[in-house]
């Protein structure tokens, strides 16, 4: 069974926030050792949530050295503007 975008993301607090942060800086390229430190939350859900992420295409990896990898947003795609908004209305919600 194949999870669609917004029921992932709005699923978790966490991923909603993951998703929030690499969205604040769409032209950085994020470890994920950045992602736990901006977010305080722990290497499994960061790692597994961007890796989602990436399956969806809103994030492309490349490897650095032999353990580390590092994601960049993929900008103007659907996805990502998809993700986007759903960022956006969880943010408004919380107001």
């Amino acid at each position: 069974m194949k999870t669609d975008l917004f029921s992932y993301i709005a699923g978790s607090e966490g991923r909603e926030k993951i998703a929030a942060v690499i969205l604040s800086s769409p032209d950085k390229m994020w470890s994920i050792t950045r992602v736990e430190e901006a977010t305080g939350l722990p290497h499994t859900m960061v790692f597994r949530t961007l890796d989602m992420l990436k399956g969806f295409g809103i994030l492309k990896v490349q490897k650095i050295n032999k353990n580390d990898l590092v994601f960049e947003v993929v900008k103007n795609s659907p996805q990502t503007k998809q993700l986007e908004n759903i960022v956006s209305d969880s943010i408004k919600r919380d107001i």
